[in-house]
């Protein structure tokens, strides 16, 4: 069978390992029938007697994960980057799809079909961002990165996943500019990518910090660092639909109700209804959790984790 390879980013914290278990449970519950998962963590970060203490806690949820160390020396001079870049670099190199997720995702249905598809057209997916990048102006931000990083101008053929049609399309309009919470990559175009996306980032930032804020233009420079490199690359493409990377927000709902009900993966990246950073890493904290009165997508996601982790803490 083919492989598909997860691949997080991460802080060697209980956040973290708390998160990451949450993803390896999920997974193993998935019904696999035409491919083989395996779970990869990169942890970037100062590894204190404390954090070793906290990884003690969740070894045992954690068998199945392969865990890479980041040189203090790497971290000491990329920060978070280190295990950003260790994500990609360190990829297996037998995984037929590579899916780079945050540790703030949830798979909970399968979506085996996405896996066959990437790996057939030998393409890159993603579910598109979210808004513009803060600040930006839209098109017209995008001509001015893309004509100064890789000297050709990009086509707004899509639109942002939160943005209602109500809006002007300057605003809606975008490039394929993909949400990082999940994305998936083809190994056939993979090292393509990798090797552009690797070379145009700190221009993208370069050239981003001299339209909005420097730390905003560092921040999301991931995002469209992989836009231009992709473009540049001319690598197939597929837009996904919301289910794939749905987030706990409830305009998604508003815009997307043929897929509110159908989430595959979800992203619990908003904060306004619960801690993400807490609701994994203790037996209170997850109690607590699953007995809060939410509504919308974040109801159905505490319904998602109490169907696929249980009632009871997964992690004791």
């Amino acid at each position: 069978m083919p492989k598909v390879a997860f691949l997080i980013p991460a802080s060697p914290t209980a956040a973290f390992y708390s998160q990451i278990a949450a993803i390896n449970r999920a997974l193993q519950s998935l019904p696999w029938t035409r491919w083989t998962p395996s779970v990869h963590a990169f942890f970037g970060g100062e590894h204190t007697s404390e954090e070793h203490a906290v990884l003690e806690r969740f070894r045992p949820h954690l068998q199945e994960v392969e865990m890479t160390r980041v040189s203090p020396k790497h971290f000491a001079r990329d920060d978070n980057w280190a295990q950003c870049d260790a994500s990609l670099l360190s990829a297996p190199r037998d995984a037929d799809v590579l899916v780079s997720l945050d540790a703030d995702t949830l798979p909970v249905s399968g979506f085996e079909e996405v896996l066959d598809h990437v790996m057939n057209t030998q393409s890159i997916a993603g579910v598109m961002a979210h808004f513009p990048f803060p600040g930006s102006k839209g098109a017209a931000d995008w001509n001015d990165i893309a004509s100064a990083v890789i000297g050709k101008p990009l086509f707004c053929l899509y639109t942002h996943s939160l943005v209602g049609p109500e809006e002007p399309d300057e605003r809606r309009c975008a490039p394929f500019y993909v949400n990082g919470g999940v994305i998936f990559f083809a190994r056939g175009c993979f090292g393509r990518f990798l090797d552009r996306y690797l070379t145009l980032r700190p221009r993208v930032i370069e050239r981003m910090s001299a339209l909005i804020d420097p730390g905003i233009a560092s921040d999301f420079s991931f995002q469209a660092a992989t836009t231009l490199a992709i473009m540049d690359s001319e690598i197939p493409v597929w837009s996904l639909p919301m289910r794939y990377n749905f987030p706990n927000d409830e305009l998604a709902d508003r815009l997307h109700p043929q897929e509110s009900g159908h989430a595959a993966i979800y992203h619990y990246l908003r904060k306004d209804q619960f801690d993400r950073h807490e609701i994994f890493t203790t037996a209170e904290a997850y109690a607590q959790f699953l007995s809060l009165p939410l509504s919308g997508p974040n109801s159905r996601f505490q319904d998602a984790v109490r169907r696929v982790l249980g009632t009871e803490y997964p992690f004791a």
